[in-house]
């Protein structure tokens, strides 16, 4: 290692690495030492940390200067000018504290996109919570869209959503009992390994890594910069984690951006609320405080946890592991009636009255077929002949880092590939490499063809993630690949509310017509001067 090259431990949604900082720069991720099998994914993370696509200082959109809040019909469309951090603040305080007054706080809606960040404190969506409800208040999401339905669902079955939410039975005690393991859904080579060890299960850095897409970024009246993870310090850990980590600032922030907490922070102390936001605390205040309170709570006579000031020099310390291995619902099954589930019944209820007195004609009481909206079985099925599965990605997690160069790797003809049986293909003429049109009566997107025998007749595989790129004058044509143009926007019913996209019926053809520039990469346009 040349002498000049700095190692910084950091944390990401993909696993611990060091950091390589050359001259001030972040040039290259070294996967955590003690990871026995490292994702490729960290290889994206200097390109995303220096890339163009970042915004260096505040914007703002031309007409949201010009008109105010009434001016939403260039959304989309409209250049952004730069202009200082003061004025972007007060602009974005006017408009909470407007809102605010003249439509409560129900009118504020405080999700956030994504899996949240790599880091407990900076976590973005823990952070906008936080800021809003120092605020007043604010409408949240509930459930999720990766298993939404079963966080509403196994309460009335089990008592709760442990199943999914965990914790888990671990895996040393199924490597040790189980003689057959049966999954459905994504199993990867690590679960395939029989890893005992659960893989790193990190929360995803939505304010930082993932810039949003072009459209979405473009839509916006106000731009923000934002550290990532490498701009500041955190700590790095997850329910699953073998270890906690310091996520130790690598590098000085990129332009002008800040971290979550201090643009919030001057925001609260705009609006009057900054002693409830930050108790007093600035940014390595609160990792003390967070991790000693993590500490007080895992000290055991068995384990000497190090205090923050051991922990932050080492770089990371073990969590200490129980004893004995988890076992999902074994008190219950030991003694049924002491530990009753909470469930009406107190065991696990296959049929449920509660459910019953919903009267929900799409949601019976107990398990059953119910035909899909869009199957291949369908009437539906005579226009739209293949089935549409929209998998996880091979070289990315669903969005997240579709520009970097893992994700590249998969695309075909610079869009996201859409895989059909050979015999599917040849109907259509379709050859290996060329462009396609996926469509249906909602919309469709160009994608490029792959010939394969993996997936059968009838089926096209187009993985989700592809930013979206929506084609002048046609916004439900994506130029890019991305599935979401495709899919039905309702829910698996009046009572789960799940995402129902694996239910998708599509045609697919050849493209001839000139075939556009994908442009879900280039930054919206930009007024030279600043304000």
């Amino acid at each position: 290692m040349d002498r000049s090259t700095r190692l910084v431990p950091n944390h990401s949604h993909w696993g611990a690495f060091l950091a390589e900082v050359e001259d001030g720069r972040f040039v290259g991720a070294r996967p955590f030492p003690r990871d026995p099998d490292p994702s490729p994914l960290i290889e994206t993370m200097p390109a995303a940390v220096h890339s163009a696509m970042r915004i260096a200082r505040p914007m703002v959109r031309e007409g949201f200067i010009a008109g105010g809040r009434g001016s939403g019909e260039g959304r989309g469309r409209e250049r952004f000018i730069p202009i200082s951090w003061e004025r972007a603040l007060d602009f974005v305080a006017g408009e909470l504290d407007r809102v605010r007054r003249s439509h409560g706080h129900d009118a504020i809606m405080g999700g956030s996109q994504g899996w949240a960040s790599a880091g407990i404190f900076h976590e973005a969506r823990g952070q906008v919570r936080r800021f809003l409800s120092a605020f007043g208040g604010f409408v949240d999401q509930t459930s999720n869209y990766s298993f939404g339905a079963a966080l509403t669902f196994l309460p009335y079955v089990l008592g709760s959503a442990q199943a999914v939410t965990g914790p888990l039975t671990s895996w040393s005690s199924i490597a040790r009992h189980a003689q057959l393991l049966v999954l459905f859904g994504g199993a990867n080579l690590k679960t395939c390994r029989w890893r005992k060890a659960a893989a790193a299960s990190i929360p995803l850095p939505a304010g930082c890594w993932n810039s949003p897409a072009r459209a979405s970024k473009s839509s916006a009246s106000v731009l923000l910069p934002t550290t990532t993870t490498l701009e500041r310090n955190d700590i790095g850990a997850a329910h699953r984690d073998c270890y906690v980590l310091s996520m130790q600032q690598a590098i000085e922030p990129i332009g002008q951006a800040r971290s979550d907490f201090a643009i919030f922070t001057d925001l609260a102390r705009r609006l009057g609320c900054e002693s409830a936001y930050a108790e007093g605390r600035d940014e390595m205040g609160w990792l003390r405080h967070l991790y000693e309170s993590w500490r007080s709570k895992v000290r055991t006579n068995q384990v000497a946890t190090p205090d923050f000031d051991a922990f932050w020099k080492e770089g990371f310390t073990k969590i200490p592991r129980r004893a004995d291995d988890y076992v999902l619902l074994s008190e219950f099954r030991a003694d049924p009636d002491k530990h009753r589930l909470a469930t009406p019944s107190g065991r696990i209820e296959l049929y449920s009255e509660r459910i019953a007195r919903f009267a929900y004609d799409d949601c019976p009481p107990h398990p059953t077929w119910l035909e899909p909206y869009e199957w291949l079985g369908a009437t539906a099925a005579a226009t739209y002949p293949l089935h549409l599965v929209s998998s996880q990605p091979r070289y990315r997690l669903h969005s997240q880092m579709d520009p970097g160069p893992v994700s590249q790797k998969g695309k075909v003809a610079g869009r996201e590939a859409a895989a059909i049986n050979p015999e599917d293909a040849a109907r259509r003429g379709i050859a290996e490499g060329d462009v396609v049109r996926v469509f249906n009566a909602r919309g469709a997107c160009l994608a490029g063809a792959t010939v394969t025998d993996a997936v059968c007749c009838g089926v096209v595989r187009l993985s989700c993630g592809a930013w979206y790129d929506p084609s002048d004058g046609d916004s439900a044509l994506c130029i890019h690949g991305n599935a979401n143009v495709l899919t039905r926007d309702h829910g698996t019913s009046r009572l789960g509310q799940g995402p129902t996209s694996a239910t998708v019926l599509v045609e697919i053809e050849r493209w001839t017509k000139p075939v556009p520039p994908v442009r879900a990469f280039v930054p919206p346009a930009m007024v030279d001067e600043a304000m």
